[in-house]
């Protein structure tokens, strides 16, 4: 992608943006912590703890075996949802016109160089069918995942047209990233594939899907595996946002005084 026309400098920008320094706080004294409820979906999910080093790849490189489903992403960060885009201090040296007053950043341009959509995201998919057979997906999950350090430098919030929560949602903090069902909310209800056993797609069928990304804690470079079954054959297939697979990460601490 070319890069983006020059911008005012990027000091001018943090001013009036809300900028993330990473400051530790000291301990609280002497207090208890209160108890926390825990939600209904969080029972059969187990949320890693903060990554102590970084970059830190997750196993094997996992690859594609099958043609039979198409796979594309149309959008990420989707722009008509809300999100936020963290910037490392490392990202910003190399972006030095990243955004001006007034002008809107170009967000693939901006994750293809090391950003990350922060405290969620939403990405619009295609999949289709290229066969004459049906489809059906019987799995999606997280692979070459990559902990990555939580970028702290800067914060930009784009504000979306207020779309509908997508109906499916992957947490990459969790230990074994599933899809998971959603509610009306964008809450984790339950894993997908123990909802329904396969998402069917007719030969010659295109599907536009809604996927949510998100981190309880930790930053992350991940691509999706699609597992899917047609012709009475098991395949798998990759589905990336561009070179750099999908980025999230937590939402940076707020800034301290």
């Amino acid at each position: 992608m070319p890069r983006p026309r020059p911008f005012l400098a990027i000091w001018a920008v943090l001013a009036l943006m809300p900028v993330t320094v990473c400051r530790p706080q000291p301990p609280a004294a002497e207090l208890e912590p209160a108890p926390v409820p825990v939600p209904v979906a969080a029972t059969t999910r187990h949320t890693t703890p903060p990554p102590v080093d970084c970059p830190r790849p997750h196993g094997t490189r996992v690859t594609a075996t099958g043609t039979a489903l198409r796979t594309a992403t149309r959008e990420y960060p989707a722009a008509d949802h809300p999100h936020d885009v963290a910037f490392s201090a490392e990202t910003l040296r190399s972006l030095p016109d990243v955004a001006g007053v007034g002008d809107p950043i170009d967000v693939p341009y901006v994750l293809s160089r090391g950003a990350f959509a922060a405290a969620g995201a939403v990405a619009q998919v295609t999949f289709e069918n290229a066969t004459s057979h049906l489809i059906s997906v019987t799995d999606i999950r997280p692979v070459n995942i990559v902990t990555e350090c939580v970028p702290h430098a800067a914060l930009i919030p784009l504000h979306g047209t207020g779309a509908e929560p997508a109906p499916m949602m992957f947490d990459l903090a969790d230990v074994d990233p599933l899809m998971w069902s959603t509610d009306e909310g964008g809450r984790a209800t339950r894993p997908y594939f123990e909802e329904y056993p396969g998402m069917l797609i007719e030969d010659g069928e295109r599907q536009d899907l809604l996927f949510s990304f998100r981190a309880d804690s930790g930053a992350y470079t991940f691509d999706l595996l699609v597992t899917y079954e047609t012709g009475g054959r098991r395949e798998r297939t990759l589905l990336r946002n561009g070179r750099v697979g999908f980025r999230v990460t937590t939402a940076p601490d707020p800034p301290q005084a």
